[in-house]
């Protein structure tokens, strides 16, 4: 048999060498005829088999090699030029779940409880992301529905039925009406000392059944929504905690919640400190689950550490950059810096209570007129914001030259017809005599106590350029500052909470319908509220009251325009500025929306759309 297969292949060869030579135009002979008749009945086909076919190379000349091995690949690749443009064509680039995503973080998370978490930046970041709300803020700033499915307003404005979604806790029980009515209560409890607590005193809750709830409020309110977008507590979790054992409980540092993205682990040092936060994807959320496997937030002591471990690439991103070291961003690669609109209030707060000379409203438009905004923007902020005459309120247009407005020489005025003169010294003093008589003699004091004022600010780069420039502003009118900087960590406890301060720089942020309600009204001026200039007003606190009850646009605006206008007469602050909020994204993070922003944790309203990994998908 071997020597017949070999016979065979000796014929094959000749009947190719004479095929070739039929492409030179000669004729077929019947020998010709007869082998090629012997050669097909080796195989049962007339194609030449595999076997024959590996042999073509050794028959072929080292020409006609070249030439097959050429065609070969041509066609070769032009099937897969063909194939890729039919598979390219037929399918897209699209997110695919995975990667790690890094930011820096300036602090440390204390409290990952929502009904505690409003004075933290670090808790509010991690608990918008860890918990679901009734209702969130999207790209845009605008209040809209996340675990509430649907809702009922009744024709008065005063009930609301709202439906809940399908949705399960990080442990798999799933998220129910008692959880929000258990939630809801902790804020109105006494004990839990919640800084919102004054927003839910009357809001009147109930269950209708497992996934609805009733809310009734005693008077119809333009914001009610926003008020709602608190994080949801899992009551299984919560309801044996004492609010006393709150800060120590398991479950304040390693939450259980039904947002996009799930407690992971908490990385320490030697001391205990927390050093980075992870956490990991939930894809059991009920919304689009993310497509980044991890968040990681590394924290870090100051602005300036943090932007140093951006460089050196320990992180991907920060969470805010001050104006000051923005352009220590140039130079980091793929590094883009996005600049959000920010609702922000940058003012100087005066509390009356603890200087007297401040009980005088001209001695406060004095002030407030010795201060040039159109520096602190340049020399502060780099031009990164927009000048404020008054808090920026919805529906409402300020009228030109009402607020007081920067005039040197008009402030020096006020203040000498107050009586406080410039002395030889340079500094602004009121002389006051005091008589006392004994034994018939009457004896005359004369004393002059100088203008002195003590700023409280926040020791940060940023807040600390814009102290030194009032405190110059202010020396230029005779006024003596003495600038009292506290760090981040300590303002709150040790100045805002006891309002201990004469005059106090700080940057509030208004939420996303500017409602002045809690910065203004009467019944804030104590801590938890937010009124930190401690102003009472009668004729205010109608305005107030009037403008988040009425659902007349025009009404509205119009009692909004009676309370600034009251705000202008007595001067209880110095309204500077609303900051933009520079957020620093590495090119390969897609995904990223929004241009403005209600507060700093409201960059993650679209973290569930980001990813850095890409896989083709049919389309």
């Amino acid at each position: 048999m071997d020597s017949l297969l070999e016979r065979g292949r000796n014929l094959l060869t000749r009947l190719q060498r004479r095929f070739f030579r039929f492409g030179r135009g000669r004729g077929v002979s019947d020998k010709d005829v007869w082998n090629r008749r012997l050669v097909h009945s080796l195989s049962r086909t007339r194609l030449p088999s595999w076997r024959q076919i590996r042999h073509l190379p050794e028959v072929l000349s080292s020409n006609d090699n070249l030439k097959l091995q050429l065609g070969t690949i041509l066609i070769l690749a032009g099937l897969a030029i063909l194939g890729g443009r039919w598979y390219y064509g037929n399918t897209v680039l699209a997110p695919a779940v995975g990667g790690t995503f890094t930011e820096g973080v300036v602090g440390s998370p204390h409290s990952l409880n929502p009904v505690l978490a409003v004075s933290n930046d670090v808790d509010m970041d991690l608990t918008r992301l860890i918990y679901s709300s009734l209702y969130t803020t999207d790209k845009d700033g605008a209040i809209v529905p996340e675990l509430v499915l649907n809702e009922t307003v009744s024709p008065d404005q005063k009930t609301y039925v709202l439906r809940l979604r399908e949705a399960k806790w990080h442990d798999g029980t799933p998220v129910t009406a008692d959880d929000v009515l258990f939630t809801l209560g902790l804020f109105q409890d006494p004990a839990w000392k919640s800084p919102l607590r004054a927003e839910f005193e009357s809001v009147t809750a109930s269950k209708v059944d497992d996934r609805a709830v009733q809310l009734v409020i005693k008077e119809p309110l333009l914001s009610f929504r926003s008020l709602l977008t608190f994080g949801i507590l899992p009551q299984h979790v919560w309801k044996n905690i004492a609010p006393a054992d709150a800060l120590q409980a398991e479950a304040n540092l390693k939450p259980i919640g039904s947002g996009p993205f799930a407690f992971d682990s908490i990385e320490r040092d030697s001391r205990g400190f927390i050093l980075a936060y992870n956490l990991k994807r939930n894809p059991d959320y009920y919304a689009q689950p993310p497509y980044i496997e991890r968040l990681r937030f590394q924290f870090y002591p100051d602005d300036n550490a943090a932007l140093d471990g951006l460089k050196r690439h320990d992180v991907d991103s920060l969470s805010y950059v001050p104006r000051d070291l923005i352009p220590g961003l140039k130079g980091i690669g793929a590094i883009t810096p996005v600049s959000l609109e920010l609702p922000q209030v940058t003012a100087v707060f005066f509390n009356t209570q603890k200087n007297a000379a401040l009980q005088d409203k001209n001695v406060r438009r004095a002030l407030a007129m010795a201060i040039n905004k159109s520096r602190l923007l340049l020399d502060v902020l780099h031009g990164e914001g927009r000048p404020l005459d008054n808090p920026p309120l919805p529906g409402y247009v300020p009228t030109p030259g009402a607020a007081p407005v920067f005039d040197p020489v008009a402030s020096g005025k006020l203040l000498d017809a107050a009586g406080w003169k410039l002395d030889t010294d340079g500094l602004r003093k009121k002389t006051t005599v005091t008589t006392t008589k004994v034994k018939k003699v009457t004896t005359s004091v004369t004393t002059q106590t100088p203008l002195a004022i003590r700023l409280t600010v926040v020791d940060q780069p940023e807040s600390d350029a814009d102290a030194k420039i009032i405190q110059e502003s202010w020396a230029t009118i005779g006024v003596t500052v003495e600038i009292d900087a506290v760090s981040p960590t300590d303002i709150y406890r040790s100045r805002i909470q006891p309002r201990d301060y004469e005059a106090l720089l700080y940057g509030q942020l208004m939420g996303p319908d500017a409602d002045p309600y809690p910065y203004w009204h009467s019944t804030q001026v104590a801590d938890p509220g937010l009124n930190l200039a401690l102003f009472a007003n009668r004729q205010a606190d109608a305005d107030l009251e009037a403008a988040r009850t009425s659902a007349d646009a025009t009404e509205r605006a119009g009692h909004l325009a009676n309370f600034i206008n009251i705000l202008n007469d007595q001067v209880p602050a110095v309204f500077l500025y609303s900051p933009v909020y520079t957020y620093p994204l590495p090119a390969a993070l897609k995904g990223f929306e929004g241009t403005r922003i209600n507060i700093p944790a409201d960059r993650f309203a679209s973290v569930t759309n980001w990813y850095l990994k890409t896989a083709r998908v049919w389309k």
